[in-house]
């Protein structure tokens, strides 16, 4: 049974050398097409979280961010966490991040 088995482990990047481009590269094409689609669409709702996310860190940890320089790993936790836990509330942030009062607004 020695050597039946293999594991392999892949970098970050791996996939570009299969013409796969890399998270900085896939965020400024979602931001491209988002643009593109209008705000009468559902992109209205990737606006509405972007700026919600700049929002964010601001009032939690002094951040000061532009959507253009918001990193898209770091963001795409945020929505993840948002529309998933059910943590979108009212005006103001609690310690932990999320927002303070309940709101049906998701």
């Amino acid at each position: 049974m020695v050597g039946k088995y293999r594991v392999f482990i892949l970098g970050a990047g791996f996939s570009v050398a299969a013409g796969l481009p890399l998270a900085s590269d896939l965020w400024a094409q979602i931001k491209y097409a988002a643009r593109a689609y209008g705000k009468k669409t559902r992109a209205h709702r990737f606006f509405r979280d972007l700026d919600t996310y700049v929002e964010f860190k601001r009032d939690t940890e002094g951040v000061v961010l532009d959507p253009d320089s918001v990193d898209f790993e770091d963001f795409m936790r945020f929505p993840d966490i948002e529309h998933y836990l059910g943590l979108r509330g009212g005006d103001t942030w609690s310690e932990d991040g999320t927002r303070q009062r309940w709101s049906s607004n998701i």
